[in-house]
């Protein structure tokens, strides 16, 4: 084995290790929000059935869940999802380290800056199953006329995790399709079958998320804004975007002028940002977690141009131009990584835990427990084994969101009409009140209420009361 070999192995095994302490230890103190309860609550209370039959109604295909059911199903506690997210946000990585051809320096910075050290990898949603779809993508982009049919399974699984990786997806196969048209090789029997599992894993993925009859309501409303929030947080989460949008455009013009010699990498970086991009501004953007994709989209093409036709005319300046502006904002970025990183360790990240244990505690699970908004207050429920909520605000028993008309309708709900309808719908019996609100009333006595700063999502401080009569 050579020095610069062993020096290699080096360097990805303590990039590694660092990385992997650091995360672990912030997502074994991380409090889930909300929205990482709710697929946990999906599969542990309805079941894959159920799930199967909700997907339109989430907007989400079935992959993430289906990876979640098993540990869901057989009883355990709600880190078994946390784990397994940050398991997949590693893989991810350990491909970006091993097999990326960027320059040491931008791996680390990648690597320890937002959205890989934090927003995928502490946060469990689908995200970091995505960026390991599409890194093992780039990984093998060079030598996909070889095992095109490999490409293709992880394109169609990426198809199957979000709504934005079915859009990815897409760009995929049409990239695919247009390099065999342009280098004859349309006719291989292993090109036809790569592309028909690029289509019937789009397919599939577009029939889960058909939004039933009623289903939410899909708000169309043009928001300009989104585009220079979008790309600025990509690049610079946690900046104030207006100052900085230049700087990110900046980068990311410098990333697709180092593609442009490399038309297949510029195809799929331009379609996906171009289509990205209307999703914003013209349905709904997300916040950070999906700015970030533009950031990995800009990664994962300048990784596919590099790595492309080795001895290939390139333009050497302008891919180390772009891995300068990168490794910029990249290096900003752990700042944002570093402060959300000891806000999440200092304090908690959702009132959901430390209300869910309270609750347990003093055995007053038992009790039946009435609580307002629905979607919020499932951060609670993952912390009691086999409960359900009453949600006054559509008159049944619950513990996952429905999204549907009536779930929506129960979450514009006011609070003092849910706490009303709470007191007519359980009169009689010995029943709780939980909400993000305070009640100021004197026929409830409050019992809990989340103390410290709330760092992550302030609308899940909880208060827990008994009602006086």
């Amino acid at each position: 084995m050579t020095s610069s070999g062993t020096s290699r192995r080096a360097f990805v095994a303590i990039t590694f290790a660092a990385y992997a302490f650091l995360t672990l230890a912030v997502t074994l103190r991380h409090e889930p929000w909300c929205d990482e309860a709710d697929s946990w609550l999906l599969m542990r209370d309805g079941g894959v059935s159920t799930m199967l039959s909700r997907t339109g109604y989430a907007g989400t295909p079935a992959l993430w869940y289906l990876l979640i059911a098993p540990l869901a199903r057989a009883g355990l506690p709600y880190e078994a999802q946390a784990l397994l997210n940050l398991a997949l946000a590693w893989a991810a990585v350990l491909v970006f380290l091993v097999w990326s051809p960027f320059p040491r320096l931008a791996q680390v910075l990648f690597v320890f800056s937002y959205f890989a050290a934090y927003e995928y990898a502490v946060l469990a949603r689908p995200y970091a199953l995505m960026l390991l779809l599409l890194f093992s993508i780039a990984a093998m982009w060079a030598r996909r006329a070889e095992h095109p049919v490999a490409v293709a399974i992880a394109a169609a699984l990426l198809a199957n995790t979000t709504s934005h990786g079915l859009i990815i997806a897409f760009v995929l196969g049409a990239v695919l399709l247009a390099d065999a048209i342009a280098t004859k090789s349309l006719r291989r029997p292993a090109v036809i079958l790569a592309l028909g599992l690029i289509v019937a894993g789009g397919a599939l993925a577009a029939l889960q998320l058909r939004v039933p009859a009623d289903g939410p309501r899909v708000v169309r409303y043009v928001d300009p804004q989104s585009l220079p929030y979008a790309i600025g947080s990509a690049f610079l989460p946690g900046f104030d975007p207006r100052p900085w949008f230049a700087v990110s455009l900046t980068a990311l013009i410098c990333i697709g002028i180092a593609v442009a010699r490399r038309w297949q990498a510029m195809l799929f970086l331009s379609l996906s940002l171009a289509l990205l991009l209307a999703l914003f501004v013209f349905v709904w953007l997300g916040g950070l977690r999906h700015a970030g994709l533009i950031l990995v989209l800009a990664i994962a093409a300048l990784w596919m141009a590099t790595a492309d036709e080795p001895g290939a005319p390139r333009w050497p300046r302008a891919e180390a131009v772009a891995i300068v502006a990168l490794c910029v904002t990249l290096g900003l970025s752990i700042a944002t990584a570093a402060r959300s990183s000891i806000d999440d360790w200092r304090f908690a990240y959702s009132g959901g835990e430390e209300m869910g244990r309270f609750i347990r505690e003093r055995n007053l699970d038992r009790l039946e427990i009435a609580a307002h908004p629905p979607n919020e207050t499932k951060s609670v429920l993952v912390f009691l084994p086999g409960k359900r909520f009453w949600f006054p605000a559509t008159a049944a028993y619950g513990s996952y969101s429905t999204w549907d008309r009536t779930f929506d309708r129960a979450q514009l709900t006011p609070g003092q009409t849910a706490v009303e309808a709470a007191r007519s719908q359980l009169a009689g019996r010995d029943w709780l009140l939980l909400t993000n609100f305070e009640v100021a009333s004197k026929d409830f006595q409050l019992l809990f209420a989340n103390g410290g700063r709330i760092s992550g999502r302030p609308t899940e401080r909880f208060f827990l009361y008994r009602p006086l009569r």
